[in-house]
């Protein structure tokens, strides 16, 4: 429930709309598409903007369609003239009428004696390292130009800079060529490939199972270190709203990620901002987050939070009825983690609810942020007010903004000596945590105006846990300005 001073006994029930916007494939023609913008290609893509580079200094080519085909493999001939067409433009030579239109860059490769596959033969990662390797002058067998590679800083591995974590035998993507070429010549350094569909999805470049100290190198110390009912940790990065990131820790491995900041990659484009049509035509038919072994029995239905399990982890997209019912959150939490969880409220300590309490802060300004609003301040005394009043709730066994004894939000703040010219409170009760609680507000007209509004500049949120009442935690929220 929100509550604002013009309006007090506001109630909105909510519900989700999803928008269905579906794109049909059509067979491609190949169509020159330099600095297109390519339908495929979705800014959360993890290879956006190296295809978009390459695009723009016209070394691929898109399809007629507008679409690129990031999971297509690659030829040998393809990569080649990927690469050749990226490098050495000016160079190659002229096309003969009649020959075919690899045959440019097969004359320039063995010309200069680089080590090329047999016709028909399959083409692969140690494949495209003597390629990149003989462009450099230096051929070499598969296993030394991975190593030339890796030596000289042309790449850093899939899963680590050494011959074995190089992959050698994987078949490379037209996602995966580009983004080898832009690496190996001189782009930013990453690693080539970033998860598919089927290896999970990453935050800020985390994948569940990475170690604390992969964590740490990437991304630095944590902000702050919060717990979670589940017993892992949440490191918090929140320095920048924009990059807002949750990321669990447990015996010094990820085993949980949450973020509402536009700050996730993934292999099959899906991220926030993506509708649930389009989540349903790359995943599939959703189930509710109670219907996997998730030990969590209050209501987070598939219309609102579409789960699905995903290499090891369950995966949940969080809906925004009024943003066209688009993703404006995603929580993954690996699957022995989630089944250890002590019920659908876990263990609730003090520092647990005081952490849920910063936790709602931070995601009311990661969203604010997102909305190109100000960030809200901190305030210990209106927090006092809201804990007090969720408090109250429950050891009182009701649920309102007018308390038994009739006092409104107002009259509590004023009471606690804090002078507004405007203010506002949300309460919620039942959410599993803090991030379900800000999901159940954010899709609630009136609670959303109060996170996202423009008259408050503080916020203060107080939380209690009662088990004697079914609601057990209840959460109050109350936005100010000073008079």
């Amino acid at each position: 429930m929100n509550e604002t001073a013009g309006n007090l006994n506001r109630r909105i029930m909510t519900l989700l709309l999803a928008a269905a916007v579906l794109f049909l494939a059509i067979a491609p023609q190949p169509s020159s598409a330099a600095g297109a913008d390519f339908r495929d290609v979705p800014a959360t893509h993890w290879a956006y903007e190296a295809v978009h580079r390459a695009a723009a200094e016209g070394w691929v080519d898109g399809y007629s369609d507008g679409t690129f085909r990031l999971s297509q493999r690659v030829t040998e001939a393809e990569f080649l003239k990927l690469l050749l067409a990226a490098a050495v433009p000016g160079e190659l030579p002229e096309r003969q009428t009649g020959e075919a239109w690899s045959a440019p860059y097969y004359q320039y490769a063995k010309e200069r004696n680089f080590p090329l596959s047999e016709a028909g033969a399959s083409f692969d990662r140690g494949g495209a390292a003597q390629l990149i390797a003989g462009l450099k002058g230096h051929i070499l067998g598969r296993t030394e130009a991975v190593r030339y590679l890796l030596d000289n800083g042309l790449s850093n591995g899939v899963t680590s800079a050494t011959v074995e974590g190089y992959q050698m035998q994987k078949a490379l993507s037209r996602a995966e060529a580009v983004q080898f070429i832009v690496n190996a010549l001189g782009g930013a350094k990453k690693n080539e490939t970033r998860p598919e569909a089927d290896e999970g999805y990453r935050l800020r470049g985390v994948a569940i199972g990475d170690t604390e100290a992969a964590v740490t190198a990437k991304l630095g110390k944590p902000n702050r270190v919060d717990p979670s009912e589940y017993g892992f940790q949440w490191h918090v990065y929140n320095g920048d709203y924009k990059q807002y990131a949750q990321i669990g820790i447990a015996g010094g491995k990820v085993v949980a990620l949450f973020s509402n900041a536009d700050a996730w990659r993934s292999g099959d484009g899906l991220g926030i901002g993506s509708s649930k049509a389009a989540i349903a035509a790359k995943l599939g038919k959703a189930r509710s987050m109670t219907e996997l072994a998730t030990n969590i029995s209050v209501r987070a239905d598939s219309d609102v939070y579409p789960s699905y399990e995903a290499d090891g982890s369950y995966l949940t997209f969080i809906l925004d009825r009024y943003n066209g019912g688009k993703t404006m959150g995603i929580y993954l939490i690996d699957k022995k983690t989630a089944a250890a969880r002590d019920g659908s409220y876990g263990v609730v300590t003090p520092a647990l609810l005081s952490a849920y309490e910063r936790e709602l802060l931070d995601l009311a300004n990661a969203s604010r942020v997102l909305a190109g609003k100000k960030t809200l301040a901190w305030d210990a005394d209106v927090a006092g007010t809201a804990r007090d009043h969720s408090k109250d709730m429950g050891s009182g066994g009701f649920f309102d903004h007018v308390n038994p004894q009739g006092l409104s939000p107002f009259d509590r703040m004023k009471a606690d000596g804090i002078a507004y010219s405007a203010a506002a409170e949300n309460i919620a009760a039942g959410q599993i945590n803090a991030v379900f609680a800000h999901a159940e507000w954010m899709n609630s007209e009136g609670h959303r105006a109060n996170i996202l509004g423009d008259k408050y500049e503080r916020l203060g949120v107080g939380i209690a846990y009662s088990k004697d009442y079914p609601y057990r935690i209840y959460y109050t929220q109350n936005f100010y300005s000073p008079r």
